[in-house]
């Protein structure tokens, strides 16, 4: 971070970590120094203080910790490297918000499928052409394209020389003028432009119909569509700034009705992550997990009734997602506990739960599979042995996700994996029927959904036989936007998902039609999923040819140790070669 921004840090970094995000708005350091330390959500910065807070997800964290070490070398480089000096210059003048946001944005965050998919719905819909009155989660995804653009197209080392010059001058029109030569205005046209270029040459692609919620407000989140076993009601949740409401829609009648409502109205981090929502799978009660007052609620509640009734998860930190086994006895947990994420099985009747992976790898967005006999999750774990061996640990986490099965029945500390992307993410895995199997995944650029199926072939036979499974996928959905959650009712044979479309969060729930893997249609890939591969494969070549060189190295060394020294003909006194 510090050859990026070409400076150096003056004093040390202290990072202080909490559990959970609602640990974090409990703390009241730094409260006395005003607003301009709190960067939109990303990372809370205190002078050289970083707060963070684990969600389950290792990458979200990484994230954070970046994000919080460039807003520190930011506030040096425009305020001053003591509190004192920062909150003097921050009174003399104010960045915009797609300045800062957008850049730490920028350097805490690699270019993915989530940012492409918010940058490409701006610009197309004509939301990114009044600049400069972005805020919020628009203005910090606006400033990271154009922080990307202008490291694309005037080098990497113009962002750091930007930021310097912007101190110097006290002005951002001056800061981009005198680096890069092209005024302001010019240069916010010339990345229109770019991005409009981009984004309209790609193919033409489809968007879902028999939208449930016809009337969609723009202030608010519509999130978690979770469509209930017999297929006539969806419940979802609702966000207005830190408040939320469940609600249950009939999809015969059109009728909704609100069930549950919580949360504060807050400006910053949203906790978008509870509600939690699972039907019971005879339809006749709606489970659903939040938190309150630093605590896990589960609550139950039975539509016909009215009624709910709740119980305290004492030992769980967070929980990420829920869901029930085919006989509704048990729930099957993704959950944090002790500062990493891991999969549960929680007796509803007892009270009680079990733990079924500890490791550092993330275990993420788990369903049942065939009568509830396998477990299907979305892991970045390298291995496909459960074990619990942190010396093993990698150096760097992956950044990819795969989906993997776990044997519930046998209990077998060996996964089988089903997906194997380096370059993909794989995430919300739901069974379609039994060995079949659908999920997410940003192949192509888009999140769209895929269909998956299990199938074995007999490997050998001695006493018994043996059999070797494999999984085949393919794509049903060509979306030109992310689906950002989908839920399956095998039984009704009906789905529900949700998605961001000019500026709105829309939700939908249809019939489900899976094609079979021969009507299918390879998915065209967007355009920044063909230089990410490039990019990919440019790196895998440069690691190989350096790979190469420490092994010719290594064998020179080797062989100079082992060579044999030459035999050399003896001297007599006088010099002169001689006999033995």
């Amino acid at each position: 971070m510090e050859r990026r921004l070409e400076t150096a840090l003056d004093n040390k970094i202290q990072f202080i970590v909490f559990n959970n995000l609602t640990d974090l708005k409990q703390s009241n350091i730094g409260l006395s120094y005003g607003e301009h330390y709190n960067t939109g959500g990303v990372t809370h910065i205190v002078g050289t203080k970083v707060f963070l807070y684990f969600n389950g997800d290792m990458r979200h964290f990484e994230k954070q910790v970046r994000s919080g070490i460039a807003n520190v070398l930011i506030n040096q480089i425009m305020l001053g490297s003591n509190i004192g000096s920062q909150i003097k210059n921050n009174t003399l003048y104010r960045l915009p918000e797609w300045y800062t946001h957008g850049l730490l944005s920028y350097l805490g965050d690699e270019w993915n499928a989530e940012i492409d998919n918010r940058v490409r719905d701006g610009i197309l819909s004509g939301r990114y052409e009044k600049f400069n009155n972005l805020t919020g989660e628009e203005a910090t995804y606006a400033g990271h394209s154009l922080w990307k653009y202008v490291s694309d197209t005037y080098g990497s080392s113009s962002v750091a020389a930007i930021i310097n010059m912007t101190q110097l001058s006290h002005n951002v029109e001056n800061g981009f003028l005198y680096v890069v030569g092209v005024s302001y205005k010019k240069m916010l046209e010339d990345w229109l432009t770019y991005y409009r270029e981009k984004y309209e040459s790609e193919p033409e692609r489809d968007l879902p119909e028999n939208e449930f919620q016809k009337k969609v407000k723009k202030h608010l989140v519509y999130s978690r569509p979770t469509v209930s076993p017999d297929g006539r009601h969806v419940a979802f949740v609702t966000y207005d700034d830190g408040k939320y409401k469940i609600y249950i829609k009939d999809l015969l009648t059109g009728k909704r009705k609100r069930i549950f409502k919580g949360g504060f109205r807050l400006e910053e981090k949203i906790d978008y992550s509870y509600p939690l929502l699972a039907w019971h799978p005879n339809g006749r009660a709606l489970s659903f997990i939040v938190e309150k007052k630093g605590e896990v609620y589960l609550y139950f509640y039975k539509p016909e009734e009215k009624e709910s009734q709740s119980v305290i998860l004492y030992n769980f930190e967070k929980v990420l997602d829920f869901s029930f086994a085919h006989h509704g006895r048990t729930l099957l947990f993704s959950a944090v506990q002790l500062g990493q994420s891991d999969l549960y099985i929680y007796n509803i009747s007892a009270g009680s739960h079990q733990q079924l992976t500890n490791d550092v790898y993330d275990a993420l967005t788990p369903r049942f599979l065939n009568n509830s006999s396998q477990i299907i999750f979305s892991s970045n774990r390298l291995s496909d042995t459960l074990e619990w061996a942190p010396e093993n640990s990698p150096a760097e986490m992956p950044i990819t996700t795969d989906l993997f099965i776990y044997d519930y029945s046998s209990r077998s500390p060996i996964l089988k994996r089903v997906t194997s992307t380096p370059f993909s993410n794989e995430t919300q895995p739901r069974e379609w029927e039994n060995g079949k199997f659908l999920f997410l995944s940003d192949r192509n650029g888009i999140y769209n959904r895929f269909a998956g199926i299990i199938d074995s072939v007999i490997a050998y036979v001695d006493t018994t036989v043996h059999y070797r499974y494999f999984s085949t996928t393919y794509p049903i959905t060509d979306y030109a936007r992310n689906i950002l959650f989908h839920e399956v009712s095998p039984e009704s044979g009906t789905y529900s998902e949700s998605l961001f479309y000019n500026g709105l969060y829309y939700l939908y729930a249809d019939e489900l039609i899976v094609p079979d893997e021969e009507r299918s249609e390879e998915l065209s890939n967007t355009d920044y999923r063909d230089e990410f591969q490039k990019k990919a494969r440019m790196d895998e070549i440069e690691e190989e040819i350096k790979m190469q060189k420490v092994r010719r190295d290594f064998t020179k060394r080797f062989r100079n140790v082992f060579r044999k020294p030459e035999q050399q003909t003896p001297q007599l006194d006088d010099g002169e070669p001689g006999e033995i």
